[in-house]
């Protein structure tokens, strides 16, 4: 299990920072980064 996030601004590295405070044990991943596609359970996407 891990989660990706997808943003268009500057702030991927706070809410990556965040999320992994809360839960430690699950990796989170930069849309940018590789990342293992068949572990991403879940995306957080963020447009205003």
């Amino acid at each position: 299990m891990a989660i990706v996030l997808i943003r268009q601004d500057d702030k991927i590295d706070l809410w990556k920072e965040a999320i992994l405070r809360q839960f430690p044990t699950i990796p989170v991943y930069n849309y940018l980064e590789d990342h293992p596609k068949e572990k991403i359970i879940m995306a957080i996407v963020w447009k205003h």
